[in-house]
């Protein structure tokens, strides 16, 4: 891999480092309200969605695929609402699809440890173990084999940050690979005379 491409990876995996910790800080310290706030969000972003593309689909003068658009609008606007709304009853819902959300996101990691090994850097088998340890932890929370969704929120929050430390470890496999793969200067001889 050249090395524009290990910028990239390395870029992208810094800023979903960002967004994890910060993400997974707040799922853990604000547990009790967290899950239906994350929901809502959710809520207010389907619904945001459908909003503006009805409103593009009615001002926008040439409606090709027009019973698609309104479908998939209304649907967002219909999903929205229920998120924002009845948040009390899609919360059994949401920790499933959290679980899933979980192991997914671990099991995405899964290339960018295999680029580190195509790359040379020889400890790449090391960020394996956080992605195994996001995907269990993805399962448990699926699963819900306990009654709290304060629980629920801790453990999302703690898988998020094992992401974090997943994508710490990538960006350091990426800067060691991108140092070996560098063409080495060769010594200076002017010293000896």
């Amino acid at each position: 891999m050249d090395s524009e491409r290990m910028n990239k990876l390395e870029n992208n995996l810094f800023t979903t480092m960002l967004l994890e910790l910060a993400v997974g800080i707040f799922m853990i310290i604000y547990n009790e309200d967290s899950l239906d706030f994350a929901i809502r969000i959710l809520g207010i972003a389907a619904a945001s969605y459908g909003i503006v593309t009805l409103l593009t689909w009615v001002v926008k003068p040439r409606r090709s695929n027009g019973i698609q658009v309104v479908v998939t609008a209304v649907f967002g606007i219909v999903a929205g609402a229920a998120l924002i709304f009845l948040t009390e009853s899609v919360r059994g819902v949401t920790t499933i699809v959290a679980g899933i959300f979980a192991a997914l996101l671990g099991i995405i990691k899964l290339p960018s440890a295999f680029s580190l090994k195509k790359n040379g850097f020889r400890n790449w088998w090391i960020m394996i173990i956080p992605i195994a340890l996001m995907a269990a932890g993805g399962v448990v929370i699926g699963l819900k084999p306990y009654s709290s969704d304060s629980v629920t929120s801790i453990l999302l929050g703690t898988v998020l940050i094992i992401g974090c430390a997943a994508d710490i470890f990538g960006i350091g496999g990426t800067a060691r690979a991108a140092d070996s793969a560098a063409p080495k200067k060769p010594l200076d001889d002017s010293s000896d005379t």
